[in-house]
């Protein structure tokens, strides 16, 4: 979903997201220590990842994609 204050911007609109506005994305980018919202690439890359054999001894993991916006201290 392409939203007109969202042209041109590099954020994931999901369900969850849908709506927030132009403003409240860069807010939320901002917060990230990544400084940017997350893409579809990068859950992609993620999944891709999982599906792999690099992850042949990886059971019972959470991972999560969000640029750190969560770190586990």
């Amino acid at each position: 979903m392409i939203y007109e204050d969202l042209k041109g911007k590099r954020v994931l609109v999901t369900g969850s997201s849908s709506g927030i506005g132009a403003a409240k994305a860069e807010m939320f980018a901002r917060q990230t220590p990544l400084g940017r919202n997350g893409t579809a690439a990068d859950v992609a890359a993620t999944v891709l990842f999982l599906a792999s054999n690099a992850t042949a001894f990886i059971t019972g993991e959470y991972i999560a994609v969000n640029g750190g916006n969560y770190m586990r201290v």
